[in-house]
């Protein structure tokens, strides 16, 4: 038994393989849990089933009102959550809008698409980013991709 504890505590049992199997394995449940997000009645859709009541609501919303020639209407809150209603059906859910105006640049893009394509070119974008930045900082795509796999990667892009 102490040999095993001692195995474990030396890491001596991590391969190269054993890393890649863990990492890919991962990524696949990753991109099950987000399929399932979008296409599996749960408690993130809203009423109406075309949006998801998650924080990427909020950078929708605001990027609909400003396609709608409304920039400003996402700092009126009032007025933002009666359109996060009007679009969600949900009367609990609301995600303000705490960014510069200099986001809704960025966020413009998706302002022109239905909510789920939107969610999903977002997401993949942010992945896309996410990996090359990891790729300058670890220096080999072979160490930045399995780090999409990670919980938190995964926890960002379920909320957008």
């Amino acid at each position: 038994m102490n040999r095993v504890w001692g195995a474990l505590r030396e890491g001596t049992w991590v391969r190269a393989g054993l890393v890649r199997f863990a990492a890919v394995l991962a990524f696949v449940g990753s991109v099950g849990v987000f399929a399932a997000m979008i296409l599996v009645p749960n408690a993130y859709q809203s009423p109406s089933g075309k949006t998801l009541l998650i924080y990427f609501l909020s950078f929708w919303s605001a990027a609909r009102e400003a396609v709608a020639g409304m920039p400003a209407a996402p700092y009126d809150t009032v007025a933002f959550q009666a359109y996060q209603i009007a679009v969600t059906g949900d009367l609990e859910m609301f995600s303000s809008f705490l960014y510069p105006p200099t986001w809704l640049l960025v966020l413009v893009p998706v302002g022109t698409m239905a909510f789920v394509p939107a969610f999903i070119l977002f997401s993949l974008v942010g992945l896309g980013l996410f990996a090359f930045a990891m790729r300058a900082v670890s220096g080999a795509w072979r160490i930045a991709l399995p780090l999409l796999a990670a919980p938190m990667v995964l926890n960002t892009v379920l909320h957008g």
